[in-house]
């Protein structure tokens, strides 16, 4: 169960300040009151929050005005980026590359296809050049009861703008059904170069709180959309290309996720490809989890 911020005839009264979504998600938390359904989960619109407490918070999405939060705290969402980053992480040693994982790393983002909204964002993961040379980051985003796969979509294809310098970014979908299990894993490759000067503009905008980048194109465009073109597998009017896609259910759980990333597009620094497997061990390991959420009995071999 869940709730959104509802007013008569959808009108917020005047008088009402607006609140910090901070303290908003950590009342639901303490009320037991967090998502249960494989619904986004949305608590209002730009009106209701403050803009300051979006961005400190890390774990909101704004799409055409309407706010959603995209945490979660389920076992299951938390182990499948830590197992995902882990791996990408290691690969990248393999290189000695010293790269490190941020689950509080910061992500200016412009949502260009959601409205044109500047926001501040957490991924689950960030793996990111330890030194501080200059690279180009992976991004990792897992999604379980917190949101449908449409509004991952968004969300991913939002790090990969001309905005941010993201490389590549990994999702990772579990749907929210007791009845059986299916998860999705994609890569989203970046498409249109970052643009420097784009990026600082952001950044300025966001340490004005509040202001917007008002002359930039931007398209409001339905949810579906995205999940629409996914499955054409054509995302290149969103700037990004999916690069890599496979469906997880009982019939394949015990083959391995394999993939390889272009580790030059990562950083200037390397050569060749990350050569990422994902073994099946681990992917029955998160099946068990679902098993768990749902109280269902895990069947060991």
């Amino acid at each position: 169960m869940s709730f959104t911020l509802d007013f008569d005839q959808h009108e917020r009264p005047e008088h009402l300040p607006k609140i910090d979504i901070d303290d908003y998600y950590k009342t639901c938390l303490k009320a037991g009151v967090v998502p249960e359904e494989n619904e986004n989960w949305q608590v209002g619109t730009l009106d209701d929050f403050t803009i300051d407490s979006i961005d400190r918070f890390g774990k909101a999405f704004v799409h055409n005005g309407k706010v959603y939060i995209v945490d979660s705290i389920s076992d299951l969402h938390n182990y499948a980026s830590s197992i995902i980053a882990h791996h990408v992480l290691e690969q990248l040693w393999h290189k000695r590359l010293k790269f490190l994982i941020g689950t509080k790393s910061p992500v200016c983002i412009f949502n260009k296809f959601g409205g044109g909204v500047t926001l501040v964002k957490y991924p689950d993961a960030k793996i990111y050049d330890r030194l501080g040379h200059e690279c180009n980051p992976i991004v990792v985003k897992s999604a379980f009861c917190d949101e449908k796969f449409d509004l991952l979509l968004e969300e991913s294809i939002s790090y990969l703008t001309e905005f941010t310098n993201n490389s590549y970014v990994i999702g990772f979908k579990v749907e929210y059904d007791p009845t059986f299990f299916k998860a999705v894993i994609f890569v989203l490759e970046r498409r249109i170069p970052p643009n420097e000067t784009k990026i600082q503009k952001l950044r300025q905008c966001i340490r004005n709180k509040g202001e917007r980048l008002c002359d930039e194109n931007c398209k409001q465009i339905n949810l579906g959309d995205f999940e629409f073109a996914y499955y054409k597998n054509d995302l290149s009017k969103f700037g990004v290309h999916l690069f890599y896609k496979k469906e997880i259910n009982d019939t394949n759980i015990n083959e391995p996720i394999e993939f390889s990333l272009d580790v030059h597009k990562v950083t200037k620094r390397a050569h060749g490809c990350l050569n990422l497997k994902i073994p099946s061990e681990e992917l029955c390991h998160i099946r068990d989890l679902w098993k768990k959420h749902f109280h269902l009995v895990p069947k060991y071999k």
